[in-house]
């Protein structure tokens, strides 16, 4: 049956019949989160649609496999569309119908940009381009009522200005959004054989369940030995010790690890770290103050009129089990 308005899927975090964007550098892994909602999908029994404008469908599908899918669920509940030439309405036509008569849950547009190039937009600024294309394509099919998934590429942004939340182009993109958009950030790159970290941060959400700037989920990616099988453990956001806002596992990890690479004192103070780190001033005092409260690092007063330093006891580890606090071994 179809999913009902208000369902979400993949932990929910994507709405159907929205238009939900997946924003991230290129290799960031949007394509990773994209097909595990598919998996999940086809696995509890549910059709999915990907409209592959960047790939290749052995590529698709060995991604799926090594994601866990079922080769009878991806056979029986997996449509793949890789068109080569623009489409028109006829081809659109098409597409409707087999949403409607397959009852598609998920529609996935891998990317955006290359969608607008092929149907010869040759600039994302184009607002009045952007706009006409969004009404005839995501949105239609949104309206259908499958969550639209669409991949946006973004160039790698300055961490020293804040998070980076948009891909570039036209503001109809945003404008367009009626369900939820996230930017997939890269904590630990991940590979054939090597477990990595996603994080997903709102961008926009139409219904205000998720903060705009606040990091929504943490991606755990988990490889075999052999590398033929990825798993991605899709969690909530850690919470301090006290319970009052996330902790910002990225940041902690970027302090210990500065304190670690300098060759003196492994210590410095709370400008010193900032510039060090390049982490934003909005930040540090919260991230310095959960390092010392979990014991990464120890706070401690240099003397009279001179600012505090920061000296590190252990590295932090993003991707230990959570909570990853340091254990008290009553020293502090």
């Amino acid at each position: 049956t179809r999913l009902p308005e208000e369902t979400h899927v993949s932990d929910a975090l994507i709405y159907a019949g929205r238009i939900n964007p997946l924003q991230g550098e290129p290799g960031g892994g949007k394509t990773w989160v994209a097909l595990h909602a598919c998996v999940e999908a086809i696995t509890e029994g549910h059709h999915v649609m990907y409209i592959d404008l960047e790939d290749h469908p052995s590529s698709v599908f060995a991604r799926m496999l090594t994601l866990g899918a079922d080769k009878e669920d991806i056979r029986a509940r997996f449509h793949y569309v890789n068109p080569e030439n623009p489409m028109g309405i006829d081809d659109w036509d098409v597409i409707e119908r087999n949403i409607k008569r397959d009852n598609i849950a998920i529609v996935v547009i891998d990317s955006i940009g290359e969608l607008l190039s092929m149907q010869g937009i040759r600039s994302s600024n184009d607002d009045d381009e952007v706009a006409k294309l969004y009404r005839l394509i995501p949105r239609r099919i949104a309206k259908l009522g499958p969550a639209v998934i669409l991949l946006d590429h973004v160039t790698k942004a300055n961490s020293s200005d804040g998070p980076q939340l948009w891909a570039i182009g036209s503001q109809r993109k945003k404008a367009a959004v009626d369900g939820a958009a996230y930017m997939v950030e890269t904590i630990k790159a991940f590979a054939a054989g090597q477990d990595g970290k996603i994080a997903l941060r709102t961008a926009k959400d139409r219904n205000g369940n998720f903060v705009v700037g606040h990091v929504v989920a943490e991606i755990h990616v988990s490889s075999s030995q052999e590398g033929d099988r990825l798993k991605l453990d899709v969690r909530a956001p850690q919470m301090s010790g006290d319970g009052t806002h996330q902790r910002q596992t990225t940041n902690m990890r970027r302090v210990t690890e500065w304190l670690a690479e300098k060759t003196t004192d492994s210590a410095g103070s709370r400008n010193e770290i900032q510039r060090g780190t390049e982490i934003h001033d909005r930040y540090m005092t919260t991230v310095l103050r959960d390092l010392v409260a979990e014991g990464w690092v120890n706070k401690y007063s240099s003397g009279p009129g001179k600012a505090d330093r920061y000296c590190l006891i252990e590295r932090f580890d993003e991707l230990a089990t959570p909570p990853n606090q340091r254990p008290n071994d009553g020293t502090f």
